[in-house]
């Protein structure tokens, strides 16, 4: 059943929570989005890209039994990367107030087998980088930037950090291509890297096949059609559940011109609807509200959606119901911590109560371009009437 609606919002239809229109046109991809000092692979998924990092920081190590660290809240194909690479996940919780590791616990986590930490960067909130780096100095353990939630603005030098980087070019993600994923290594991680990816063989997609579902893509974003597909509950639309990664496969050659077309698109998009929010929070009175990427010093970095804490679980029900009702691009997000999402193959033991509160109170609000001046007053009038308490 569709969740209830205003008169006004059946009449204007529903912001999807996330995502842009696909370019279809295609440009060379002579001037490539990767920083001279990392080397790329592109596969099929962001979770194939994810896993392939794990791998190859197995082999690197050369340890059985390898283990990776995982934050305790996130997405559940952290877990499906990790099965697919025959690694152990250990998850280590976040801290209650934030999406970063909580650092005794992380350092508590670190053991012999030990080989990657996947430093997670949540809607455009990254992890500590240099405090995980430090951490690690001096030891096999490689540090894996999973950006699958976000995209640099420029091809700085300082744009990544990690040993191994991701992303993904799933629907909803800074840059959709209807599925794919990036993996970019350092050089000296290359000849790893090259006796992992010798075997891939090519993702067999036609290109009229991949212009079409973009297209399909493209009309689902208007918020009159979406709407229409939120009323059939089958869909699952927005559903957090696990999936196994059930294969990796390399990219077709045609894809990157299509890629590289729509990176030039991000890095021009207007980002007005990220910096109005950030300014309504800050005139919020009493601070009723938790601005995350002001707070962690992330507000100036490009936000796939804006994540906010609330002081309590019902002052997030009742902000998340009147923004569901005049169909506002709202989302709970995982709503709970990873080990207890449904679907998990594994039982996962460890302390969660961060990763708990955090997922109890995080509300997310849209920042696509379907976000208008009329859509935008709307959020904050909701967000200047709510509770403080």
């Amino acid at each position: 059943m569709m969740p209830p609606v205003s008169l006004q919002s059946l009449a204007a239809g529903r912001l999807s929570p996330v995502g842009e229109p696909i370019s279809l046109a295609r440009t060379s991809h002579t001037g490539s989005f990767v920083p001279d000092d990392y080397r790329l692979l592109l596969v099929n998924s962001g979770t194939a890209a994810l896993s392939l990092a794990m791998s190859l920081a197995a082999s690197h190590a050369g340890i059985d039994g390898a283990e990776v660290i995982l934050p305790a809240y996130g997405c559940p194909d952290l877990l499906a990367a990790a099965y697919y690479a025959g690694l152990a996940p250990v998850l280590v919780d976040i801290e209650p107030d934030s999406p970063r590791y909580r650092p005794e616990s992380l350092q508590t986590a670190l053991g012999e087998k030990t080989v990657a930490i996947v430093a997670v960067n949540f809607l455009g909130i990254s992890e500590d980088l240099p405090a995980l780096r430090a951490l690690i100095r001096d030891s096999h353990v490689l540090l894996i930037e999973d950006n699958a939630q976000y995209f640099p603005l420029t091809n700085s030098i300082d744009s990544y950090r990690g040993d191994l980087v991701v992303h993904s070019f799933g629907r909803g993600k800074p840059i959709s291509q209807i599925g794919g994923g990036a993996l970019l290594v350092r050089p000296s991680l290359e000849d790893c890297l090259a006796g992992l990816s010798a075997s891939l063989a090519n993702e067999p997609l036609a290109e009229r096949i991949w212009r079409f579902k973009a297209r399909l893509f493209n009309l689902v974003l208007r918020p009159r059609v979406y709407q229409f597909l939120l009323m059939m509950p089958f869909l699952q639309i927005g559903a957090t559940r696990y999936h196994p990664l059930a294969s990796i496969q390399r990219w077709q050659c045609w894809r990157m011109d299509y890629l590289q077309r729509n990176v030039e698109c991000y890095r021009r998009r207007s980002r007005q609807a990220q910096h109005r929010l950030d300014t309504q929070l800050e005139d919020l009175p009493g601070s009723a509200l938790v601005n995350l990427p002001r707070v962690l010093g992330c507000q100036q970095q490009p936000l796939l959606r804006y994540p906010l804490l609330c002081h309590s679980e019902a002052q997030r029900d009742e902000l998340y119901q009147q923004l569901l009702e005049q169909g506002l691009g709202v989302t709970r997000m995982y709503e709970r911590p990873l080990a207890d999402i449904e679907g998990i193959p594994h039982a996962l033991e460890g302390d969660n109560s961060g990763a708990a509160q955090f997922a109890r109170r995080l509300i997310t609000l849209p920042l696509t371009s379907f976000v208008d001046r009329g859509r935008l007053e709307q959020i904050c009038g909701v967000l200047a009437s709510i509770d403080i308490r």
